[in-house]
């Protein structure tokens, strides 16, 4: 290839670049569903008001500099708070179904993830990064196969001192806690008529 054709292939690139933008921003490109769309809140989130699984990861790692790790006690206790921060806000919109175990293919058992990963650096830093996704049964139109599928997300990270046990776990179930009371409000506000019947 010589560089003139080169060339004109790289304005031929520019220019069909700067046509799509062009139609795209004068809106007569195919809209994709707003994230405040009705259709598309009802898509990530409506499941007839009815509870969901739960599933919740908790990792933990250290760096060359960290003074300790967790013991396999305070590891088992820092995953039972966890996932009893994450089960009793379900349970207080009667949202809890149970542990998720697996796939069913009813569409009516979608099921939130929790997962909570924290990396103590040294002896006076830690780092937390937390994220939700709540998994829904959908299905291919093509294949009429039904799997589970992420249709909503949210995370959230932290910095804290080195020691992670103790008091310095509350900003962090702080934080767990603010998530999942985004998650909530847009749930009940999506499934706001099959939560009050």
């Amino acid at each position: 290839m010589t560089y003139q054709s080169i060339h004109t292939s790289r304005l031929l690139l520019m220019a069909i670049s700067f046509v799509t933008l062009a139609v795209g921003q004068s809106g007569l490109a195919a809209k994709q569903p707003a994230s405040d769309s009705s259709d598309y809140d009802h898509f990530r989130l409506y499941n007839d008001c009815r509870p969901m699984g739960l599933s919740v990861g908790v990792a933990y790692s250290s760096g060359p500099e960290s003074p300790r790790g967790f013991t396999p006690m305070e590891f088992k206790l820092l995953v039972d708070r966890i996932e009893l921060v994450a089960e009793d806000s379900l349970r207080g919109e009667h949202l809890y179904m149970g542990p998720y175990t697996g796939l069913r293919s009813d569409a009516s058992h979608a099921f939130l993830e929790v997962s909570v990963d924290f990396m103590e650096v040294s002896a006076k830093a830690s780092a937390v990064a937390i994220s939700l996704r709540y998994n829904k049964v959908v299905t291919d139109p093509v294949s009429g196969w039904k799997d589970a599928a992420i249709t909503w997300r949210s995370s959230g990270r932290g910095f804290g001192s080195g020691d992670l046990g103790g008091n310095d776990l509350e900003p962090i179930v702080d934080r767990l806690t603010d998530l999942l009371d985004g998650f909530l409000s847009e749930y009940l506000r999506v499934n706001v008529e099959a939560c009050s019947g």
